[in-house]
């Protein structure tokens, strides 16, 4: 089976750009009716379609092939929608992957002020910017392991925040995060990163109904 073929008349990048509509108009059923009637699909389409292109980009096979077409089609139709994406520094977005690491998204989410939509754009953002800088984003994937372990710990306070606003991180992180990412270097890329990936994403799914990627 060609995991592309579209469901329902719904092409992966139809179901992309109509997901993206869904996700900002946050359950307002006559928002997500406009955007099923700008897209000509009916709304019994869309359902079959939206449960079987969740049902391809879950399975382990398929989702591979599957998941960055459909997620570079959705951020881009996102920031048509909304704009840029929120500029989260490299030690913040860590911050808040830690804490998620240890409390859930979802904790995480309420004590930083990110709903579900946000954190998706956050966490799009950061990945793709670690496509081109992969030892940065190595290292702050050790810095998020880092604050998670300490949080397990008691010793990060989740709540502290900077002058700006933003969360506090304790600038020896950075440093620690540099150096072991350095010492485990390749294989840390390769075995760190799809975990987290998998783990944003079944994260991810347990925030809402519809499927939202990270």
């Amino acid at each position: 089976m060609d995991p592309f073929e579209p469901i329902a008349g719904v092409s992966l990048e139809q179901y992309a750009e109509v997901s993206a509509h869904v996700a900002v108009a946050r359950g307002n059923a006559v928002k997500v009716g406009e955007a099923l009637g700008k897209a000509g699909v009916s709304s019994e389409n869309w359902e079959r379609a939206n449960a079987a292109w969740s049902v391809r980009l879950a399975d382990p096979m398929m989702g591979v092939r599957l998941a960055g077409s459909f997620e570079d089609r959705y951020h881009q139709k996102l920031t048509e929608l909304l704009g840029s994406p929120p500029d989260v520094p490299p030690e913040d977005f860590a911050a808040m992957l830690g804490e998620s690491m240890v409390a859930g998204l979802p904790a995480m989410g309420k004590l930083r002020g990110v709903d579900p939509l946000t954190w998706s754009r956050i966490s799009y953002a950061a990945r793709k910017a670690g496509m081109t800088e992969p030892k940065a984003f190595a290292a702050c994937l050790a810095l998020a392991a880092q604050i998670a372990e300490r949080r397990l710990a008691g010793l990060v306070q989740p709540n502290a925040t900077g002058a700006s606003g933003g969360p506090t991180v304790d600038k020896t992180f950075e440093k620690d995060a540099a150096v072991a990412a350095k010492a485990v270097g390749r294989a840390f890329c390769q075995v760190w990163t799809p975990l987290v990936r998998q783990w944003m994403g079944s994260a991810s799914q347990s925030w809402g109904r519809a499927w939202v990627p990270v």
